[in-house]
């Protein structure tokens, strides 16, 4: 027999009560059970609210030996069975004059995806800025307001990830979207970047999905006709690629660059032009990268269950000029048996930690690294910078008025 109790992981005791209530249920069990607790019975115990850890205890019984064992887990209480969140992927900041795109997640709450035919409804607000003459009068510079900026409904894919692209008028200087989803929402506001030169710089990763050996393009817009523009690589903490693209005075240029297995687990990538006016125009990026190892190699067996004192195949398959080796372990050995071999894994999450800079979680889309200004653009791959230009700007400088008298009626 198995007796359960279902208790709120933050209730606290009083001096009236040395233990917290709890909701009791038992029942018999087989070696294994499935049970689920009524909502409705919870919260006759405890107060919960969206977030609230509820803990789960199991006490067994052996009816035999008159054995006790239990075990017990936190659970996270959630209102909704549904969760609708913004993807990382979706920038801090837009760009005036050049696309921008809010990625969104619609899933079950262990991220199973949302069967049968869903939608989501996406409202944009955007926020302005009117500056103002005669600041002695009003008691500020600037006039700020807001209005919507229209409201969408989206069919959600089967992936579960909706991408909302928001055209933004050129008089805002901050957005926020509003996605709902049933009884869910989700919110994600973005700044305007400021540029002297009113130029912007924007990358964007084609491929999805990408390996050492193959090529990613990538495509670069601005908004005025470019010339040179120059990309830095960098992995694993270290420059590992570089180069310059002819645009052609064209305002998009698209390009491939090969990817090597140095550029994994995750490829920080800058590019930058120069402009007329003293001023770096940059973005930068990340996407990951899967293939860290140089050499390939792969093993099969000839049998998957065999016999002792019977022949077994093994197959092995590498690179050219690979050094491999074979190690074969008796299981009950357990000293080799876990966590004294190397595996790729942790060969994969100790490179990673040499890498400096944001990385995707996910493998389907590129990191947006833009931020306030350019210096710190170029410094989320890891680059540091010291220069003359403008990169510091981040905001447009305000312009203080001379004290009019005449406004007070003075002379």
């Amino acid at each position: 027999m198995v007796e359960l109790h279902v208790s709120s992981t933050e209730e606290t005791y009083t001096s009236c009560r040395s233990q917290p209530l709890f909701l009791q249920m038992a029942f018999d069990i087989d070696g294994e059970a499935k049970f689920s607790v009524p909502n409705v019975d919870i919260r006759r115990f405890m107060s919960i609210t969206e977030g609230s850890q509820v803990t789960v205890k199991a006490i067994v019984k052996e009816a035999r030996t008159d054995v006790h064992l239990e075990g017990s887990t936190n659970v996270t209480y959630r209102d909704s069975p549904y969760k609708v969140k913004i993807l990382d992927n979706t920038p801090s900041v837009f760009k005036p004059g050049l696309p921008f795109s809010v990625f969104v997640k619609v899933s079950m709450q262990d991220d199973s995806p949302v069967l049968g035919e869903n939608s989501v409804t996406v409202l944009g607000i955007g926020t302005y800025s009117i500056p103002v003459s005669n600041s002695y009068l009003y008691g500020t510079n600037q006039f700020t307001g807001s209005y919507p900026l229209g409201v969408r409904t989206i069919d959600v894919p089967p992936s579960g990830v909706v991408t909302v692209d928001v055209d933004i008028p050129f008089n805002v200087s901050e957005i926020k979207v509003i996605v709902y989803f049933k009884d869910l929402s989700a919110v994600q506001t973005a700044s305007k970047l400021y540029s002297p030169s009113n130029n912007y710089l924007q990358l964007t990763v084609l491929d999805q999905y990408l390996k050492s050996g193959q090529t990613v393009h990538v495509r670069a817009q601005a908004t005025e006709n470019i010339g040179d523009l120059r990309y830095e690589i960098l992995s694993r903490g270290v420059v590992c690629g570089s180069g310059v693209v002819n645009a052609n005075n064209q305002t998009e240029v698209t390009f491939g660059i090969p990817l090597t297995f140095k550029m994994a687990p995750t490829t920080h990538m800058t590019s930058y032009y120069m402009h007329a006016e003293r001023e770096v125009v940059a973005d930068s990026i990340a996407f990951n990268v899967d293939g860290i190892f140089e050499n390939e190699v792969s093993l099969e067996m000839s049998v998957n269950r065999t016999e002792p004192h019977t022949d077994l195949e093994v197959y092995v398959t590498a690179d050219p000029n690979s050094v491999v080796h074979l190690l074969a372990v008796d299981q009950s050995v357990l000293l080799i048996k876990t966590g004294n071999d190397v595996t790729p894994s942790q060969v994969k999450d100790g490179v990673a930690k040499q890498d400096v800079g944001s990385k995707p979680s996910d493998s389907a889309f590129a990191l947006s690294l833009s931020t306030t200004n350019t210096r710190a653009t170029l410094q989320a791959v890891g680059l540091d910078v010291y220069s003359n230009m403008d990169l510091y700007t981040s905001q447009q400088p305000t312009i203080q008025e001379p004290y009019d008298s005449t406004i007070y009626g003075r002379e």
